[in-house]
């Protein structure tokens, strides 16, 4: 038996993180607009 390539071993690890890509999403978005409407000083 062959053992998997980089590409295959990347793409089964982008696959499995999916899932928590997508709950996570919102709250990034959610916590960049605040951020962007925050009256931050420089």
């Amino acid at each position: 038996m062959a053992a998997p390539s980089a590409r295959t071993l990347f793409w089964a690890g982008a696959r499995d993180r999916l899932p928590m890509l997508v709950g996570a999403a919102p709250f990034g978005m959610i916590f960049g607009a605040l951020v962007g409407t925050a009256q931050l000083a420089p």
